[in-house]
């Protein structure tokens, strides 16, 4: 045999065998089913009607045309569930709908569809193309225009033959969908509104560097459940590039969705980046997201967050005190559980149920003295006093002219406070005196529940210190060990105050514009818990019966309280030893 033929039955080999694995990597047929092909004998086609939206002031200077598809089935009466795409009229969606609609498998749903909206430059033809900034970008920004601008605009319309067009206003009666950066999209609507949006579609979604949504798996995995349903779809072949791995990327999504306990479906196959599959399964997800309507959508409650197993009873959610507090800045409690707010216009004393007392002076009430028989209160003009119980008699003076951020007393009676970029130590007898000159502008101090560490977070930052106090009072061993979660589109984590609880565990608790984070005893945070429609967090404390009440004040003005597991740290509160282990 010669080394001619040699090389040619090795190149016929290979040819073989490069031929096999292009066949096996080519991505499978995927049919769509006879409901998304053609209407079903008797069902008649919907209207579909566009106009322009070019006044937005969310995503001002934009253009784009708004479409909306009615089914034949809505009479113009009954107000119709929603269902929002991204990009275009996919899917076949509107053949779906009509088709499941009749035969009972979903609601009267009256589809929304949104393009991207793409700017003018003023020399021709140059555009600014909006489709990434708007879809992939997380936080709420793309939901209010959804809600304040679009759907609005959708129900100024009217069909040809005159029916208005009247949409639910219930979250439970909304969906939202969409493919590649569109299911992006969906998904950051539906994470920042759950309470708006309770059904969300994905096909080949994109939860990759484009822009923020990669950070969707460990904030899913740390997050308290949000009461969404979802199908999700992608494939072995998806897109693979400098910004990510879409199949990757897909199935991280799909892990932390099991782990928290999400109520979703998923099918991957061996498509590319291709709307075919996603297609070929639009009806089977439809049936599944609008299965038992108009029962809501619940929250899962097994998650598997150690730190919300720990802390949290998952069956008990957020409850809305009575009150309205506009402009109230700290939420503390007595020794025997009561509540006190601090607002503009004084410090009010409620009950552990939220409802109001009495007035208590003036200035912020920061907390009850370690030996219980007065209490510290700082005033606008920078006087931290310790007055009688009552509010009335100022018994000390531990400061003058110190424009306090947050304030924290020890079980040995040492007050630290944070003002002017600096931490001070307060004590009786003493003029202040500087420990710390580090942080620049502290939003929240605790002292562990063992008594040992001062955890100082930065209002502007996602960074928290942690320092070991001295029977002297001085802070040693300064780190910067605390790291916590922040909103996509804020420079910083929004932190405004900060708590801890007495348990073997050492949790410390951190009022944020994400909400509640609570930071594990290696300084992690390791969980979130959202107040009720995205509410930022502005103070936090415990109190009620045993301490075990978490009483949290809402940017709106709100309290919110709901039960938890373990009772709060407080000066008059005995110390409790943590048993954390390294990790």
């Amino acid at each position: 045999m010669t080394s001619k033929t040699v090389v040619n039955r090795y190149l016929s080999t290979l040819a073989l065998f490069i031929a096999c694995l292009s066949v096996q990597g080519q991505p499978a047929d995927f049919p769509p089913p006879p409901e998304s092909t053609e209407r079903a004998p008797g069902v008649v086609a919907g209207e579909s009607i566009d106009f322009e939206l070019n006044d937005s002031e969310v995503f001002p200077g934009t253009q784009r045309m708004i479409g909306v598809y009615v089914p034949r089935a809505y009479d113009g009466q009954t107000p119709a569930c929603v269902a929002v795409f991204q990009d275009k009229l996919q899917f076949n969606f509107d053949t779906v709908f009509d088709n499941l609609i009749s035969t009972g498998e979903m609601p009267v749903t009256i589809g929304v569809i949104v393009p991207p909206g793409k700017i003018p430059g003023t020399i021709e033809p140059g555009w600014r193309h909006n489709r990434t900034f708007e879809y992939d970008s997380p936080g709420d920004r793309y939901a209010t225009f959804i809600l304040e601008e679009v759907l609005p605009a959708v129900e100024k319309q009217t069909t040809s033959d005159g029916r208005p067009i009247r949409l639910s206003s219930s979250g439970n009666d909304r969906m939202i969908g969409g493919g590649s950066s569109g299911a992006a999209a969906a998904f950051n609507a539906a994470w920042a509104r759950p309470e708006e949006f309770s059904r969300v579609f994905s096909a080949i979604g994109s939860y990759t560097g484009l822009r923020g949504s990669y950070a969707y798996p460990t904030l899913i995995h740390k997050t308290e459940p949000k009461p969404l349903r979802l199908f999700l779809q992608s494939g072995t072949n998806d897109m693979w590039t400098a910004f990510g791995d879409w199949w990757s990327a897909n199935n991280a999504m799909v892990r932390a969705l099991a782990f928290a306990d999400y109520d979703f479906e998923y099918e991957f196959g061996e498509g590319k980046h291709s709307p075919s599959h996603g297609t070929a399964l639009f009806p089977r997800a439809m049936r599944y997201l609008w299965k038992d309507w108009p029962q809501p959508v619940q929250p899962g409650m097994k998650s598997r967050n150690h730190l919300l197993k720990q802390t949290l009873w998952p069956n008990v959610r957020w409850t809305q005190l009575p009150g309205d507090f506009p402009g109230a800045t700290l939420v503390r409690a007595d020794e025997v559980g009561n509540i006190f707010v601090s607002t503009p216009q004084g410090i009010v004393r409620c009950d552990e149920n939220g409802k109001s007392l009495a007035k208590m002076g003036d200035g912020v009430f920061r907390t009850v003295d370690s030996d219980k028989t007065s209490w510290l209160r700082t005033q606008g003009d920078g006087t931290v006093e310790r007055v009688s119980p009552d509010g009335k008699t100022v018994r000390e003076i531990l400061a003058r002219d110190l424009p306090v951020q947050a304030l924290v007393e020890s079980r040995s009676g040492d007050v630290y406070a944070a003002a002017s970029g600096k931490l001070w130590l307060l004590r009786a007898g003493h003029e202040p005196q500087v420990v710390d000159e580090g942080p620049v502008n502290i939003g929240g101090l605790a002292i562990t529940g063992d008594g040992n560490w001062l955890a100082a977070f930065e209002a502007d930052t996602t960074r928290g210190f942690s320092y070991a106090l001295q029977p002297d009072g001085k802070l040693e061993y300064k780190q910067t060990f605390y790291v916590l979660h922040k909103a996509d589109a804020d420079d910083s984590a929004e932190v405004r105050d900060a708590a801890a609880e007495t348990s073997k565990f050492g949790y410390v608790y951190v009022a944020t514009d994400l909400g509640v984070q609570i930071c594990d005893a290696n300084g992690r945070s390791g969980a979130i818990v959202p107040l009720p429609d995205g509410v930022a967090a502005v103070s936090l404390c415990f109190g009620g019966r045993d301490f075990k009440t978490l009483y949290v004040l809402g940017v709106d003005g709100h309290l919110y309280s709901r039960p938890a597991k373990n009772s709060g740290a407080a000066p008059f509160r005995p110390a409790v030893k943590i048993e954390a282990r390294a990790g």
